[in-house]
């Protein structure tokens, strides 16, 4: 490609015009048919067809010809794979939030219950403190009757 200039709008500076170009290079300084935009395209088919047609239907035909299978195939086999991978990921989210559900079933009595767990406790040593009372009680009548 050679030089394009560019025109700068509201530039009050026209003195230096290396500025305004853009230079683009090609990578690779071979001339081949690929480096330089033009494709080799088969004369029937541009009579046939147009000759950007053309160039699409001889690039899709290189891809075919290159990789030996179809392009159009893997685009819907890629959509398919993704719509049940989809579909395995919505239903592991509905299987995990039912299991989530049934776990917060089971766990809230249990959570009542831990509240009202310190009082039961508290409860419980003041009857086993009475209990232990009694117990050293009944064991002194019975060595007094004893004797």
């Amino acid at each position: 490609m050679g030089n394009i200039s560019v025109i700068v709008e509201n530039s009050d500076l026209k003195d230096d015009d290396a500025e305004d170009m853009v230079v683009m290079e090609t990578k690779g300084g071979s001339d081949s048919l690929e480096n330089s935009g033009t494709y080799k395209v088969d004369d029937q088919l541009t009579q046939e067809h147009g000759h950007l047609v053309a160039q699409i239907l001889e690039t899709q035909k290189e891809l075919v010809n290159n990789d030996n299978v179809d392009v159009m195939p893997k685009k819907t086999n890629i959509a398919w794979d993704t719509s049940l991978k989809r579909d395995v990921v919505a239903k592991e989210i509905d299987k995990l939030r039912n299991t989530i559900q049934t776990l917060t079933r089971a766990t809230n009595p249990l959570g009542k219950l831990l509240d009202y767990f310190q009082e039961d406790i508290e409860i419980m040593q003041k009857e086993l403190l009475d209990w232990q009372n009694q117990y050293q009680q009944v064991n002194e009548q019975l060595k007094i009757e004893k004797m």
